[in-house]
């Protein structure tokens, strides 16, 4: 049984945790070490530039005419969105053209908040239905700890424009966006994470507002959260350190127990997952559309370089590359575990990627005429 190219093939409604990723801008007022900004003037190997409103509403087209619906919308990439120049327009753009929540569960927006300004503040509070979150990345407590890690001397700027936005948050009303606190874990911070934790926790206990700590994905971020993240490093062979060190960090706070200790991998368990013959299909392929300012589509989030391309949204439509054979072959490589020709899967551990079961790789088997090789996959897998 062949494949019919001419259907869905695999669109985003069919499975959880679909994902949609809308770099505006891969320009940024930073240059942290934890980034590829730090390692490259040309993060994507060509020049660095804006998202144009015909590249976004060719995108919306392409979702509304297929009805396709993502669990999470992320408007921001490897820059700083609120650098461009149609910020608030284009912020505005997507929450109406999600505010019945027909095409994205959530939105989530990444900022260092240097430039939350009053008019990208007002283009983000919102009591629409969709329950969107704003990430601010501050990873410092100290002046000076923000300078090596963050190369900007914005840091009073940036707390006191997260500080604001909470506080026009609740005085306007609104219910949204929740807010989340993060601090990346590493060695250049982790003498101050306890000072961070104090001093974001008084913050909102203060002002009698409901929050959480997380050091994990889970429980799940229903209200304002700080959150310990851990670093996820350039070299696979940083990996288990960066691991550890967050362990200890997140010890030392008081934030794992028993029942939680076992959600931080252990470095072993990436070893093992670095087999092929062992480990699990990722998820980008199936679940993760990420697209650059320039149009071109990728199906991981960290592959910088676009070694991943499907092709560019410019020249062939979203959802035609999303099913076409390339994609198409990068599924069928993960499920068989043959990732020889695809270096920049191979070296990674796929962590970060949305959860794929093997319920939805066996339907997407059947869905494309590969059932005759589900027995081979499940048996890889040790299933």
């Amino acid at each position: 049984m062949g494949r019919d190219t001419s259907s869905s093939g695999f669109s985003p409604p069919l499975f959880p945790g679909s994902i949609l990723a809308l770099e505006l801008t891969d320009f940024c007022n930073c240059n942290c070490i934890m980034c590829t900004q730090s390692v490259s003037r040309k993060i994507h190997k060509r020049g660095k530039g804006f998202m144009s409103s015909d590249l976004l509403d060719s995108i919306l087209k392409s979702i509304a005419d297929s009805g396709a619906r993502f669990d999470k919308l992320l408007p921001f990439g490897l820059g700083e969105s609120l650098l461009h120049p149609a910020f608030p327009e284009l912020i505005r753009r997507l929450l109406d053209f999600n505010s019945d929540r027909s095409f994205f569960s959530s939105i989530d927006l990444h900022t260092n908040a240097t430039l939350l300004n009053e008019a990208a503040r007002a283009a983000l509070l919102n009591n629409h239905s969709v329950p969107d979150t704003v990430s601010f990345s501050l990873d410092a407590i100290k002046p000076e700890t923000y300078w090596r890690i963050r190369r900007n001397r914005q840091l009073e700027s940036a707390y006191n424009n997260v500080k604001s936005f909470i506080d026009h948050r609740e005085s306007s009303g609104k219910s949204l966006p929740r807010c989340l606190i993060q601090f990346i874990v590493m060695d250049e911070n982790k003498d101050e994470a306890r000072e961070f934790l104090e001093y974001w926790s008084d913050f909102f206990r203060t002002r009698s507002l409901k929050f959480q700590v997380n050091y994990d994905w889970f429980p799940p971020m229903e209200s304002d959260t700080i959150f310990f993240k851990r670093l996820n490093p350039f070299h696979n062979e940083e990996m288990a350190d960066a691991e550890e060190l967050h362990r200890s960090v997140a010890d030392g706070l008081g934030l794992i127990n028993s029942s939680q200790s076992d959600r931080i991998i252990s470095s072993q368990e990436f070893l093992d997952l670095a087999r092929p013959e062992a480990r699990r299909p990722c998820a980008g392929p199936f679940k993760y559309l990420s697209v650059s300012w320039d149009g071109e589509l990728t199906v991981c989030c960290i592959d910088t370089s676009r070694e991943l391309s499907l092709g560019n949204l410019k020249q062939t439509e979203l959802f035609e590359l999303w099913n076409g054979d390339k994609n198409h072959a990068f599924r069928m490589a993960h499920i068989l575990g043959d990732l020889a020709p695809m270096p920049k899967c191979l070296n990674c551990h796929n962590l970060d990627s949305p959860p794929l079961s093997d319920q939805e790789v066996t339907t997407w088997m059947r869905q494309n005429g590969q059932a005759e090789l589900i027995g081979r996959y499940l048996e890889r897998i040790g299933k």
